[in-house]
């Protein structure tokens, strides 16, 4: 077996891993350790995924797609480290220049991306100009989104735990739009792109909204007027502490 088809199996079974390990931690409980091991499965499945499409897109000479293996890197990677950030004790310094280094490099991957759509020469190319162009930007979003949140030092709950869902379904999104493109050739090349990102938004789009309503519920539960109605008395606000112990995980 040559070393370009090792990489092509070790690339298609972690990819089928992907698959059907993403769906399992999007279902489990958030937070729980069967979300954390579906999780870890997801994350080291990823890993293979793009470390072994780094050198596939090199026979046809595609630039795009390693542009968009970068992209996809970063999501899973910030997917990851913002949950990390937000568990973390004490400021690091080091970590800190490790999100900041990963956000940059997204960024320059980003503005080739528009390099590529702007000057795009072959059928292929204009063809898919529009949703690399999408794409990019998007990725821009993220890094911009990190950055900020970098520079504030400080990052809530709720705002940390859908960026991780948005960026873990985002880098599942980017998985199932390659398997579409390689495999599904019955359906036109511009949905086999569109549709897994339209249904990923709505995916996203749910979670969002199911977890902002539990948050505001549990807020609401623990806010002094509630607690006022609840014993006829006023009472003092909880403590950051106790309100976020408080909320869903």
């Amino acid at each position: 077996m040559t070393s370009g088809s090792l990489i092509t199996w070790l690339h298609i079974a972690a990819g089928t891993l992907v698959l059907g390990v993403a769906p399992a931690a999007m279902l489990v409980r958030k937070g729980g350790s069967n979300h954390r091991r579906w999780g870890v499965g997801f994350i080291s499945a990823m890993v293979v995924v793009l470390g072994t499409a780094a050198f596939m897109w090199q026979p046809h000479g595609h630039l795009f797609l390693l542009l968009l293996d970068c992209v996809c890197a970063y999501l899973v990677f910030q997917g990851y480290r913002v949950i990390a950030r937000r568990r973390r004790k004490r400021p690091d310094p080091r970590a800190d220049a490790l999100d900041l280094g990963a956000a940059a490099f997204v960024l320059c991957s980003v503005v080739a991306l528009f390099v590529l759509a702007c000057t795009a020469r072959t059928p292929l190319m204009r063809d898919l100009a529009p949703i690399l162009a999408s794409i990019a930007t998007i990725a821009a979003i993220f890094a911009a989104l990190d950055v900020r949140a970098l520079g504030a030092r400080v990052q809530t709950k709720l705002g940390s735990l859908l960026v991780h869902i948005s960026a873990m379904i985002g880098a599942y999104i980017s998985a199932v739009t390659a398997f579409c493109v390689i495999n599904v050739h019955s359906v036109p090349m511009a949905a086999r792109w569109i549709v897994p990102s339209f249904c990923g938004t709505i995916v996203i789009g749910a979670f969002s909204t199911a977890y902002r309503r539990r948050f505001a519920r549990a807020a609401r539960r623990h806010s002094p007027a509630a607690a006022a109605a609840s014993s006829g008395n006023f009472s003092l606000m909880p403590t950051p502490n106790r309100l976020e112990s408080s909320l869903p995980k």
